[in-house]
């Protein structure tokens, strides 16, 4: 657990190292209308995550009861309803690595926790790795503000563009998009 916790009125938050669960992974993913994934890529890609950042939120008495997860799901594990944020890093470990799932449940923005998360991811990359790492992120919307806060820059101005591939894009969308 990490010295960096946040208090407010109604919550107070605090940080942590482990990874989530499947189940709370892809309810931070759903809550942020992210694509889901499933429960068997989950087991497979989160384990092999390089560094993971949670933010748990603890209600304060003042705290009218907020439930951060959805409704309940029979025959699914269920999320954690402390988890209300979190942020990993995948890659090789040392040339080339890249920030993925940076989340705040909606209920909880705006209070300085995107960047909690992201103070802390790059804090543990410029401790533990060598200076040559090449850290990548992709920005969705405004959020390049906040990235932009931490060092990063768009790519685009020197002429390098992101762009991602899904298997599950039909061949002939994926086809089409190619020949713009």
């Amino acid at each position: 657990m990490s010295s960096s916790a946040l208090s407010f009125p109604d919550y107070t938050y605090s940080v942590s190292y482990a990874l989530p669960t499947t189940a709370t992974f892809r309810h931070l993913r759903r809550e942020v209308r992210m694509m889901d994934k499933t429960p068997e890529a989950c087991a497979i890609g989160l384990p092999r995550s390089i560094f993971c950042v949670l933010v748990l939120g603890d209600p304060t008495s003042n705290t009218t009861n907020y439930a951060s997860t959805g409704p309940v799901v029979e025959g699914e594990d269920q999320p954690d309803p402390r988890v209300v944020g979190m942020g990993r890093l995948i890659g090789d470990g040392a040339l080339s690595m890249q920030i993925v799932d940076v989340i705040v449940l909606p209920l909880h923005q705006k209070r300085g926790l995107g960047k909690l998360i992201m103070r802390e991811l790059t804090r543990w990359v410029e401790e533990n790795m060598p200076k040559c790492t090449y850290l990548s992120m992709m920005a969705d919307g405004e959020s390049r503000r906040l990235y932009a806060q931490y060092g990063f820059i768009e790519t685009a101005s020197y002429g390098t563009v992101g762009m991602s591939y899904h298997p599950a894009v039909p061949e002939s969308v994926r086809k089409a998009a190619g020949e713009r």
